[in-house]
């Protein structure tokens, strides 16, 4: 609804609508929440690149900020090292994810998965 474009990526666990109290703190961006791609069969950095670039060309946006919360860290900042030069701002919240330790490996396999819910 405003003037800037802001990109979310949500945590492990959530959904886009996690995002929603952010029209009231940020009326000056137009949020556009994305849902994680998936937990424990990571989509290629080439392909979450490929799909960034169509919805940016597809809305026609030149410039945007990131947030993300925790694992969405991850996503977050491969859209950051490939659209470097058209991010305007970005901020991670409690970011995760960046190293593999046994937890998160577990809590993202198909049996730590249920569990965790």
């Amino acid at each position: 609804e405003g003037k800037g474009n802001l990109f979310a990526f949500h945590g492990f666990g959530q959904n886009p609508h996690v995002f929603e109290c952010l029209r009231i703190l940020l009326p000056h961006y137009t949020i556009y929440s994305f849902d994680l791609l998936s937990f424990g069969k990571t989509p290629q950095k080439e392909d979450i690149h490929t799909l960034i670039q169509t919805f940016c060309k597809n809305y026609q946006i030149e410039k945007f900020s990131v947030i993300a919360f925790s694992i969405g860290a991850k996503m977050a900042l491969s859209i950051v090292e490939k659209f470097a030069s058209q991010i305007d701002k970005i901020c991670l919240v409690a970011p995760d994810g960046f190293k593999k330790s046994f937890w998160y490996e577990f809590a993202v396999s198909w049996i730590g998965k249920p569990l965790f819910w």
